[in-house]
């Protein structure tokens, strides 16, 4: 039996390390995204550990801890790499914050698998989570106006809640423009339309086009923009986003329609993924067009909410990194630094447990012959145990040997425990889904290995045949990685080549 009949690389659940924040408004996505997140718990971490680094079911307790209970900070700030999963995070949370009513089935099985990593936070978790929260979710990739983002983005929440969105289109006086002027002119100008919905490459013609631009002018910019492009052809101007918006009066209002006793949400929450990144847009943009100021006016609701909004920004680094790059002369750097006031929590990552979520057994029978190999060899895996405690800086369960045999040696098969270790330990030259790649080119790599034949283990050498050191050096030349280790080796072999070549 070949050994890709036996276990697979599950990239189903890996999602190609594509994992959008705003894949929350798209329930099919966001169900198997948030339910195939993988956690980590305290119990994973060594003695060593950093004490200002937190788990990932820790940090989701103490936030659900601190939503809606007045006297705790409002706005939090969730900080980790590039690459590290925030995003897929930030739906998780989503789906858990908006409470067990909302998507019972994904709600149930997020607890679930917390529950097996850690019984008792899962049953706190489900405690602190029983409200309906309402959830925004930002996507700072993009770059937008953040008074109108909050906007689309309350109207996509209010679609998800099933919330007639009345009340948010009475506080926006730029959409009640757009729709005013599309109703007047969609059954006499659907040539206008259809010619300024091509130009943006919506190709829909007649009463379609005409309703799906009704149905998603508020909450769509390309909607909106193909009713702008008719209304500057009738009028010489444009409607401007920025006029009649408010991020203010938009949380204002539905802190005091829909949370409280009067409404049937607990508290708003804000998850505003890749903040850094609109941070790094805003700096360079006038306030008008960014929208800068609704960062001002945030903070000063979630000041008077009394717990009743809460505001999680998700970010590569520390505050005052961001703050390097702005004008200390502009507003922005004053509405930025009052964010560094945020309660913070730096995420720590366990590659070793995720490796071993995605690489599934496709046949469990004929992984026990895998496994019975793997016992044979035991002091072979003990003895590598002591030397790589002795020899390296460890922790979490590199410094447990049932941890490390569970995980690494069983869980992760085909990829030798050195190479495990490796990934890990080149964070500085590779993000955690170019590690994931590797993983899975290199049990593609092997697949086809008859099991009768042989045993087969990816080695570190194979990796560094493979693509790993061409992710190395392109770390150290595109200066993502300060060093020039990759650099010099690569100068050594063209130089061979080269002398070879003279020879």
């Amino acid at each position: 039996m070949k050994l890709g009949n036996v276990i697979e690389f599950r990239k189903d659940l890996y999602f190609d390390g594509a994992v959008q924040a705003d894949w929350f408004y798209d329930q099919k996505k966001a169900a198997k995204v948030a339910e195939n997140f993988v956690f980590h718990g305290k119990d994973y971490f060594g003695a060593d550990e950093k004490k200002d680094s937190i788990d990932t079911i820790s940090l989701v307790m103490e936030l659900a801890g601190k939503i809606g209970k007045s006297g705790s900070n409002p706005r939090s700030l969730a900080i980790a790499d590039y690459g590290t999963g925030k995003s897929h995070l930030a739906v998780t949370m989503a789906q858990l914050f908006s409470g067990p009513q909302y998507m019972p089935q994904t709600y149930a099985r997020i607890i679930s698998n917390i529950k097996t990593i850690d019984s008792e936070s899962a049953k706190k978790i489900a405690t602190l989570c029983n409200e309906r929260n309402f959830v925004i979710m930002l996507n700072g990739i993009r770059d937008f106006n953040l008074h109108s983002e909050i906007l689309k983005a309350t109207r996509k929440s209010m679609r998800l809640y099933g919330i007639d969105d009345a009340d948010l289109k009475r506080l926006n006086h730029t959409i009640d423009t757009a729709n005013r002027f599309f109703e007047l002119n969609a059954d006499s100008r659907k040539e206008d339309f259809e010619k300024a919905a091509s130009n943006r490459n919506w190709h829909l013609k007649g009463n379609e086009l005409i309703s799906r631009i009704r149905e998603d002018i508020g909450s769509d910019d390309t909607a909106f923009e193909i009713v702008n492009d008719v209304y500057e052809m009738t009028t010489g101007q444009r409607i401007r986003w920025e006029e009649g918006i408010s991020a203010k009066a938009i949380v204002e209002m539905l802190l005091s329609n829909y949370c409280g006793l009067n409404g049937q949400f607990d508290s708003v929450v804000i998850l505003f993924d890749e903040f850094g990144r609109y941070l790094e847009y805003a700096s360079g943009t006038d306030g008008g067009r960014c929208g800068d100021n609704a960062l001002q006016e945030l903070f000063e609701v979630s000041q008077n909410a009394e717990g009743a909004l809460h505001i999680i920004n998700f970010i590569q680094a520390d505050i005052k990194t961001y703050l390097l790059r702005v004008d200390p002369n502009r507003n922005l750097s004053r509405y930025i630094g009052r964010y560094d006031e945020s309660d913070k929590y730096r995420i720590s990552s366990n590659l070793e447990t995720v490796f071993a979520n995605l690489i599934s057994r496709k046949d469990k029978e004929a992984f026990r012959e895998i496994i019975e190999w793997q016992n044979k060899n035991e002091p072979e895996w003990k003895g590598l145990f002591e030397k790589i405690g002795k020899w390296t800086l460890t922790t979490g369960l590199w410094n447990s040997y049932d941890k490390y045999r569970k995980v690494v040696v069983e869980g992760i098969y085909p990829m030798h425990p050195v190479s495990v270790l490796m990934l890990t330990q080149l964070s500085g030259y590779l993000q955690n889904r170019s590690s994931m790649n590797l993983i899975s080119r290199s049990i593609a790599d092997v697949a086809d290995i008859d099991l009768s034949q042989s045993i087969p283990l990816v080695l570190p050498v194979d990796l560094m045949r493979g693509d790993l050191y061409t992710e190395m050096l392109a770390a150290e030349t595109s200066g993502r990685h300060r060093s020039d280790n990759c650099i010099r080796f690569e100068n050594v072999l063209i130089n061979k080549k080269c002398f070879s070549g003279t020879a």
